[in-house]
């Protein structure tokens, strides 16, 4: 394992500090606990992160470990001395987020069940055909696409239009193994809503198809 003792002031850049961070990964099997030099650093990382008093919690960090996140890939878990555990986003500590970024996947969640109920109606008759590949769209490959505006268009939008002041809206979903935001005042959550199903134009497609559309 790695020997050399790094510090953030060794990256002149996020692009350098994210590579390193995912070259340390590679250097992990699942569930494999980080060298001391290695969780000193990621300590010191961790202290970038927008929640790190509740990720350190009361009793502080006793170790990391490589784990396989809910989306399906790697990242870090950190394991407190009174054993409990919880993960955290590294990229949260290269680029801080501030509370604007939990009001935007607050929004996301509160749309969540429509998204699903819009996807489920489709495919009540049969396989749907992608207008961009032509071809049927099995379910678990379906994306859904904002057309014309799109939802960041919708978020920003709605922001400006409501005065939103971030440091006002109070964000729940912050403990531990929870990626989830959501509105503490439920009439937040149905306003963004309401003023998203006005606005949005959805439309279904080939997942791969859709990826390359949001890369063009």
């Amino acid at each position: 394992m790695n020997k050399h003792t790094y510090s953030l002031k060794d990256f002149s850049t996020k692009g350098d500090l994210s590579n390193h961070i995912r070259n340390l990964l590679l250097r992990y099997s699942e569930g494999e606990t980080l060298s001391e030099p290695d969780f000193n650093f990621m300590k010191e990382l961790l202290a970038n992160h927008h929640s790190y008093a509740t990720k350190v919690g009361c009793r502080g960090i006793a170790s990391m470990q490589k784990i396989r996140t809910e989306y399906g890939n790697y990242g870090f878990q950190i394991t407190r001395h009174d054993n409990s555990r919880t993960d955290f986003s590294w990229t949260a500590c290269v680029t801080p987020r501030n509370n604007l970024y939990d009001i935007k996947k607050a929004c996301r969640e509160s749309i969540a069940l429509d998204i699903q109920n819009y996807k489920s109606k489709i495919y009540e008759f049969g396989l749907p055909i992608c207008p961009i590949t032509s071809k049927p769209v099995p379910r678990e490959n379906a994306h859904i696409h904002h057309q014309d505006l799109s939802f960041d268009t919708i978020f920003s939008q709605w922001v400006h239009e409501n005065n939103i002041i971030p440091s006002e809206i109070q964000i729940d979903g912050h403990q531990d193994g929870s990626s989830t935001r959501y509105f503490r005042d439920p009439d937040i959550a149905k306003n963004f809503r309401d003023y998203h199903n006005k606005k949005a134009t959805l439309i279904l497609l080939d997942k791969t198809a859709h990826l390359k559309l949001k890369k063009g």
